[in-house]
């Protein structure tokens, strides 16, 4: 079974709802149209991680390179994390060739372990997310499930 992974810009009410999306089937979709996810497969908490420390030209940190716990679901099956607003920052700053650097590196990464090219949409859909997210005074969440 894959993960599936979700990543949108909210407010922290939208992100809770969206969380809940599940158990409340006619609001789950209402907020799933509002938010309008971008939706890939195969990403959590700890690949967004070591993302980030690629950004910032670091060694990985699990005390400071890790997106926020908002929400763990009780069996594990499903969360809830916030970027923060450093991480959100680089993304939404970053040009064309240190995205470019960027999916070269996560993309030989043990956690991600694929071709750059399939990474490219995601980190596009990441920095339009984050510029839009600096814009409107609202932050990336990603919620994930197996």
């Amino acid at each position: 079974m894959g993960v599936i992974a979700d990543f949108f810009i909210a407010d922290p009410a939208e992100a809770i709802r969206y969380a809940n999306r599940i158990e409340e089937p006619d609001e789950g979709e209402e907020i799933a149209l509002l938010l309008n996810p971008v939706q890939f497969n195969g990403i959590t908490d700890l690949e967004i991680g070591t993302l980030w420390a690629i950004l910032e030209r670091s060694e990985w940190d699990i005390e400071k390179h890790m997106p926020e716990d908002i929400y763990v679901e009780e069996d594990g099956e499903s969360w809830l994390h916030r970027f923060p607003d450093g991480l959100t920052s680089l993304l939404a700053n970053s040009n064309a060739d240190g995205l470019e650097s960027a999916s070269e590196q996560w993309a030989k990464t043990e956690e991600i372990d694929c071709n750059a090219a399939d990474l490219r949409p995601l980190l596009k859909d990441l920095q339009s997310l984050a510029r839009q997210a600096i814009a409107t005074g609202q932050s990336i969440y990603l919620w994930g499930c197996l």
